[in-house]
């Protein structure tokens, strides 16, 4: 049962503070470190975010305070700000808030993450450049930074990914998994652990033929370090099923579901495809060959950062919609059948039409070319001057 303990412990990460060795001599910030702890043992981020900050500017004033120290309280002042990121994202998304309430917590949001890049960059740059000796913290600092670099603020129902940010993140959670394999080896917890993080990154989007052998890998390692019946096997198990029967190859994902009730006692059946798959769209118009004011369709993932706010002032005045299509495609990516739920006639006949004419990038298994069965967003208006069925 401790065994059991341990390994779900990593998988979910670390909740505790790295606390610094040389602020020990520091009374105040002593004590204010063991309140951080308490308060976040009780779920009251925000007060403990606030004397994060006031250690930090302690250690910051220490006199001789090393490096190591210096890049902790980075560290804890990070961690907490993302916890609190998480928090907020969730509320944002299941709460029923008023529109005062969304818009403290998008503005609240959007400072905890900018602060918490920033503070885990600093971590980063710290090992990097003055330390220069591999450590678990930056491992940590790297997968905690590649997390929120591709979790974005949730702001209505527009999810705008930067490129730049997905490859820096890419980038980030290789080096923690190459780091940590230097210092516990390839078969350690923490090593698969950051494996399924990574999996679970490339699902997010839609890279599906390099997530799955990392969920491969996590299945292998796991069963065989602590069992083939381990429940921790099973987020990468329904992982794996999901994205083949997303990419339309059921009897794969069967395979995966008879190992779930192996160890669940339960029959599962089929998963309903639920994979959003925009980001596998290989012939989506660039966003300045029509007006997105004038015109009924746009990507908003790639819309740079500066026209953004006039998407946002226009909101009321055409009434931006956002439709979920139901698609299938055939091996070669195009699209053959089409199903927008949304409860304004016109949109839905509007987003058919335009799906498609959408085409998707081929998922190849086995040398094969998979067709797909999952959804597709489309961005719609409505004028100032129609109205609803």
């Amino acid at each position: 049962m401790k065994k059991n303990l341990v390994i779900i412990f990593i998988l979910l990460g670390s909740n505790f503070f790295v606390f610094s060795q040389s602020l020990r001599k520091n009374i105040e910030a002593q004590l204010l470190e063991r309140k951080i702890l308490v308060l976040y043992q009780q779920g009251k981020l925000d007060d403990a975010i606030q004397l994060t900050e006031k250690v930090l500017t302690l250690t910051k004033n220490f006199p001789s305070v090393s490096s190591a120290d210096l890049a902790t309280a980075h560290y804890n002042t990070a961690l907490l700000r993302k916890k609190r990121f998480q928090r907020d994202n969730k509320r944002i998304s299941n709460e029923k808030l008023s529109l005062k309430e969304l818009r403290k917590l998008w503005i609240q949001n959007r400072q905890d993450r900018k602060v918490s890049e920033k503070k885990f960059w600093a971590v980063i740059r710290i090992h990097k450049k003055v330390i220069r000796m591999p450590s678990l913290q930056l491992a940590d600092a790297q997968t905690e930074l590649a997390w929120l670099l591709f979790n974005p603020v949730k702001h209505y129902t527009i999810d705008i990914r930067d490129g730049i940010r997905l490859k820096r993140a890419e980038k980030l959670y290789s080096e923690s998994i190459k780091l940590r394999e230097s210092l516990l080896g390839k078969d350690s917890d923490e090593v698969i652990s950051s494996v399924f993080s990574f999996a679970e990154f490339y699902t997010s989007q839609s890279y599906f033929e390099k997530a799955i052998p990392l969920y491969e890998r996590f299945v292998a390692a796991i069963g065989k370090k602590h069992g083939k019946s381990k429940m921790i096997l099973l987020p990468a198990l329904r992982s794996l099923a999901n994205i083949f029967v997303t990419t339309n190859n059921p009897s794969v994902a069967r395979k995966f579901l008879v190992k779930i009730s192996k160890i669940t006692g339960k029959k599962e059946a089929l998963p309903e495809p639920n994979i959003v798959l925009n980001k596998r769209l290989v012939n989506f118009r660039n966003w300045r060959t029509r007006d997105f004011r004038k015109h009924d369709y746009f990507d908003l993932s790639r819309l740079p950062a500066s026209v953004v706010p006039r998407f946002y002032k226009d909101t009321r005045k055409y009434k931006y919609k956002r439709v979920l299509v139901k698609i299938i495609s055939d091996a070669s990516g195009n699209i053959i059948s089409v199903e927008a739920k949304h409860k304004i006639k016109k949109l839905r006949k509007n987003a058919e039409k335009e799906v498609r004419t959408w085409k998707l990038k081929p998922f190849m298994h086995d040398g094969q070319k998979k067709g797909f069965i999952g959804y597709l967003i489309y961005y719609g208006t409505v004028g100032p001057k129609e109205k609803f069925d």
